[in-house]
């Protein structure tokens, strides 16, 4: 049974004539009877008792018409319900990102992203890499911060917004801070201050160690934000992502580049079926990323007392 055909009826059954429930819903008064008498049919019983001026509910309708009635108003308010959050995601736009994001300059973006767009209501969830993953994969949010290694590929649309690196942290004085790029094969002698096992850095470590076969002695796994004072107390080299070692400021510490090389690019992914606000946002990342990745690259200077030509 059609779901407007229970407030027709209500509404018919209170009007008690075809003419005024017809023009109170908007339809013909034919359209209305075939409605009613679909209910009938359906039902098995008739609802009305008609005669010429008026019409009565029948002892079945009569029955019938407190259920309809609610049915029909929790349908309504089903339905205001669906359009008030409707409403709501017109004006919306969610966006998964990364924690951290000022690494990889994403509030930026989204400052540019709210000063073209004022109109929009922008909600932003924050997590890990595999956090926002999981929330893509299952449809949850469908724009999200994503980093790729050169061995991986994205299978969704993707906007290349900056390129990053593993770099080895330690004392000046440590005798791998002579070389400019350290060997990862050394890195084996060595005891390992590294990133949480469920990190996205400690993945392409352990990769690029294994196709190295180096099995690490690791001293400490976890969050490697604060750990200058363990390397300074020679607890071990502290594996990190380039833009976290930056912030380091401590001059006892030496920042050095690995070899092999392992690097990975950041950006914006995004599903293939998007809102309309969705689609907007992600027209604007790809007018502007590209421009703001070259103005970077073009203001970055080499940074000589590290001796490391780590990206900005």
């Amino acid at each position: 049974m059609e779901s407007s055909y229970l407030y027709e009826f209500v509404v018919l059954a209170d009007a008690g004539k075809f003419s005024a429930a017809a023009h109170q819903l908007h339809i013909s008064q034919s359209v209305l009877s075939r409605h009613i008498q679909a209910m009938e049919r359906e039902l098995g019983h008739p609802l009305f008792v008609r005669n010429t001026r008026s019409m009565e509910l029948s002892a079945y309708g009569g029955l019938y018409y407190p259920h309809a009635k609610r049915a029909s108003e929790a349908l309504r308010e089903a339905d205001d319900a669906i359009r008030d959050y409707e409403k709501r995601q017109e004006q919306s736009l969610l966006i998964g990102i990364v924690h951290n994001p000022e690494l990889y300059h994403i509030p930026e973006c989204i400052l540019d992203f709210r000063q073209a767009h004022p109109e929009l209501s922008l909600q932003i969830f924050e997590g890990s890499l595999k956090e926002l993953r999981q929330q893509f994969s299952e449809g949850n949010i469908r724009i999200i911060t994503m980093t790729f290694a050169p061995w991986e590929m994205p299978t969704n649309g993707f906007i290349p917004f900056g390129e990053s690196r593993l770099v080895a942290v330690l004392p000046k004085d440590h005798p791998l801070a002579e070389y400019e790029k350290i060997p990862c094969r050394l890195l084996e002698e060595e005891h390992l201050l590294v990133p949480n096992q469920t990190a996205f850095t400690y993945r392409y470590l352990e990769h690029a160690l294994q196709a190295e076969g180096i099995k690490p002695e690791i001293v400490y796994q976890g969050n490697t934000t604060g750990m200058a004072s363990l390397v300074k107390a020679g607890m071990g080299v502290l594996i990190q992502e380039a833009e976290l070692a930056l912030l380091l400021t401590d001059p006892p510490l030496a920042i050095r580049e690995l070899e092999p090389d392992i690097s990975y690019i950041y950006g914006v992914e995004y599903a293939p079926q998007l809102s309309a606000n969705e689609q907007l946002y992600v027209r604007h990342m790809q007018e502007i990323l590209p421009k703001k990745m070259e103005a970077r690259k073009k203001a970055a200077a080499p940074d000589v007392d590290r001796q490391a030509q780590l990206p900005h």
